[in-house]
């Protein structure tokens, strides 16, 4: 739905261009043919109108046309970027730390709560936030270490457990 989005807001944006670019061809050409007319006849008017203001409106009315259609496509994109983005940690995260496909549902809020610290957590930290207890977390660590998902490395009394990269 983004990407349909995207290439919307890009559409209107070049047929914006495509009305401005034509709307100045238009006056042009018009200015240029009532010109020609008052050359020729001394004067602008067909009937009771101006060739000059016909031209004047017709250049407003498209060229405000172009200028709307510009704003809603820039509008759109606008609005599909900032829906788009990630934060530079969330991409991190995910470039580096994907989310292993077949894993517990303990194993993943493990290592869901190891991605949303950067990548590395204390692992009594680990304990509190899981709500698990302190050998249940560790059994699953093992198993995760075992797997290459996680490494665990002496950090004073505790250890701080990471994330490999792929």
């Amino acid at each position: 739905m983004q990407k349909m989005l995207k290439y919307i807001g890009i559409f209107l944006i070049i047929v914006s261009l495509g009305l401005g670019l034509f709307s100045l061809y238009n006056k042009i050409n018009s200015d240029n043919l009532a010109t020609e007319l008052m050359n020729e006849t001394g004067s602008c008017y067909i009937g009771s109108t101006c060739l000059h203001d016909q031209s004047n409106i017709n250049f407003t009315i498209i060229l405000g046309s172009a200028v709307i259609l510009l704003f809603v496509g820039l509008g759109i994109l606008l609005i599909n970027n900032i829906k788009s983005k990630e934060t530079v940690k969330e991409i991190i995260i995910k470039k580096y730390y994907p989310k292993p496909k077949y894993l517990s549902q303990e194993t993943k809020k493990i290592y869901e709560i190891i991605s949303n610290s950067e990548g590395s957590i204390l692992q009594g930290e680990l304990v509190t936030k899981s709500g698990m207890n302190k050998v249940k977390v560790s059994r699953l660590l093992d198993k995760m270490e075992i797997q290459g998902l996680v490494e665990r490395k002496r950090h004073g009394m505790s250890n701080i457990v990471i994330l490999k990269s792929k």
